[in-house]
């Protein structure tokens, strides 16, 4: 027999049911089995926005009535690769307020790569940024991904921005962030490959890529490799061994929205792409 009075039955039962869904996936992620099992498979963790990187709002809210779901940022990605490279990995995908919340050295631990996107910038906490700094340098992968929401707040001299392979012009809120000079001159380009030869750029088809809208400037460090460039030089995707590990970093290429709407879903390759990088990145 239910306990809940009869009246109260759809918002207090209802609520407790779905919190205990909630609590039951968050436990759920230090659950999972540590790398390198018998499958073989590579264990990628996608932390890549807020709402719309959930199931529920991409399969029940985004499509028009009778269309299918509308894949977004992570789940995107992980379709695309699965087409792409079918059996190769393991994808688990989760916010970016869960992820700064709950990330730790010991659940990265678990994933051969970590890609980061849409994460808001001055959010980072400490443990955030120490966890994936030691994870890269012990070993990990990880791809950085630009959006509006990080270009102007990442902090210089942090665990986090030490192991990517590329700096940013801003690295703090001062002044008005919105008229930053944080992209490159070049609007809707078609990017071109720098290092065709390098692992993560063998084979694609570059001359069937769509335009991108925007990049956000880098400064590669010393000892890195740009692979992508615009029109123009200005680097688009750089790459480095740092440590045991490996870290790329984009201006522009991400998913399906944002700077790269045209380009996730017009490109043929673009699984192909992802499945390459993070067999590079995780390969340690």
């Amino acid at each position: 027999m239910n306990n809940c009075p009869r009246p109260r039955f759809t918002s207090r039962c209802a609520r407790g049911f779905l919190l205990t869904l909630a609590w039951t996936a968050v436990l759920g992620l230090s659950s999972r089995s540590a790398p390198g099992a018998t499958d073989g498979k590579l264990r990628v963790l996608t932390v890549t926005g807020d709402w719309k990187s959930q199931a529920w709002y991409q399969d029940v809210w985004m499509p028009a009535p009778g269309q299918p779901p509308k894949l977004y940022r992570g789940r995107f990605i992980a379709a695309k690769v699965n087409e792409a490279a079918p059996g190769k990995f393991e994808f688990t995908d989760i916010t970016n307020y869960i992820g700064q919340e709950y990330l730790d050295a010991a659940y990265l631990s678990q994933f051969d790569v970590v890609l980061l996107g849409d994460i808001v910038g001055w959010s980072l906490n400490p443990r955030f940024q120490a966890a994936v700094g030691d994870y890269v340098r012990n070993g990990g992968g990880l791809i950085y991904c630009a959006s509006w929401k990080w270009h102007c707040a990442m902090q210089k001299n942090t665990p986090f921005a030490d192991v990517l392979p590329a700096e940013f012009p801003a690295d703090n809120l001062t002044g008005d962030w919105k008229t930053a000079d944080t992209t490159t001159d070049t609007k809707e380009f078609v990017p071109i490959p720098a290092n065709p030869e390098h692992p993560v750029m063998q084979g694609l088809d570059w001359t069937q890529a769509p335009a991108l809208a925007r990049n956000f400037r880098l400064i590669p460090k010393p000892d890195s490799d740009v692979l992508i460039k615009t029109p123009g030089g200005a680097p688009v995707v750089v790459a480095w061994q740092h440590g045991k590990g490996r870290a790329m970093i984009t201006g522009s290429i991400f998913a399906n929205d944002e700077l790269s709407d045209k380009f996730g879903d017009g490109w043929r390759d673009i699984g192909q792409f992802y499945a390459q990088a993070f067999a590079w990145l995780g390969a340690n």
